[in-house]
């Protein structure tokens, strides 16, 4: 069963808990103020698990690990799976989609495959290899046998 406990943000704190280093990064729950060290003390043999924002309204799942000390929500969305019983949970439930309003993980992620538009060089280079190769079956043609 997934959890959700919706969007974190970075921030600055006030004043710097005594004993955090001065490069220490800070997230807090959007909704509820809750700091992210502080927070992740409650979490006890579930997987947390980070996922990022898509354009689509939908997230992608990032870090999963059992020990919430190796994760860090950041900007995103901080989500809890309580009844995993895997072996890796980065493995199996990374990369997934994740839809809030059904708090369900779908398929793994493939992200779209964009080529970018051909430089004058890459074309002029790729005509010119079309010329020899015309070049070349000419010849092939003509051969002697």
């Amino acid at each position: 069963m997934i959890i959700d406990h919706g969007m974190w943000e970075t921030y600055t704190p006030a004043e710097r808990p005594e004993g955090h280093p001065g490069n220490a990064a800070y997230s807090r729950s959007i909704n509820t103020k809750a700091d992210w060290y502080a927070f992740q003390k409650e979490f006890n043999g579930t997987v947390v698990i980070t996922a990022m924002p898509l354009s689509d309204g939908s997230y992608v799942t990032q870090a999963a690990s059992l020990d919430a000390s190796t994760i860090f929500p950041g900007d995103w969305r901080l989500l809890e799976e309580t009844e995993y019983s895997g072996a890796d949970p980065r493995a199996d439930l990374g990369q997934r989609i994740y839809n809030p309003d059904t708090r369900a993980l779908g398929e793994k992620y493939i992200p779209p495959r964009t080529t970018p538009p051909q430089s004058q060089t890459e074309t002029k280079i790729l005509a010119s290899l079309d010329a020899i190769m015309a070049r070349l079956d000419k010849l092939e043609k003509h051969k002697p046998k």
